[in-house]
């Protein structure tokens, strides 16, 4: 049976995009992120200069999104958290230690896209996007860092 992960916290806190791991020159790959939908300096400044992961997403909801916005943001986040992952490695090693683990971004504050909820029956209901880019994520860091020992030896 495939193990699943559904709670970003505590030895997965990682996982989250409000943990404090810096991406670039952005305090959390949340900022990383919400900046992306900047179509101006002072909407991108805005955002950036957020002190939270909570704040960057609020002030990431309040700028007018760029062109295209919506059909770009999952591609977006894959590169902000695979940006992430491979400028930390020890978390890049948390990742891919989950091995075939099920990535599950689950959440009460009823976000079924990024992530997913429990329904009335129980189960887990959503897209799971972030879950979903996380594995996609793992995938490639395991295949990057099997490429890195066969060239060692």
């Amino acid at each position: 049976m495939v193990a699943v992960i559904d709670s970003f916290s505590g030895e997965y806190e990682c996982f989250s995009n409000f943990s404090a791991h810096p991406v670039g020159q952005y305090a959390t790959s949340e900022h990383a992120f919400q900046v992306k939908k900047a179509m101006n300096q002072r909407d991108h400044d805005y955002v950036a200069s957020a002190g939270t992961p909570a704040s960057a997403k609020w002030r990431g909801r309040q700028i007018e999104l760029r062109p295209g916005w919506e059909g770009s943001k999952d591609n977006e986040m894959l590169h902000v958290v695979f940006d992430k992952f491979l400028q930390h490695r020890d978390i890049g090693d948390i990742l891919i230690g989950t091995g075939d683990a099920i990535l599950i971004e689950g959440n009460y504050h009823k976000d079924d896209y990024w992530g997913m909820t429990r329904n009335e029956q129980g189960d887990w209901v959503g897209k799971n996007v972030l879950g979903i880019t996380l594995m996609v994520v793992r995938k490639t860091l395991a295949q990057m860092r099997a490429e890195e020992n066969n060239n060692g030896k």
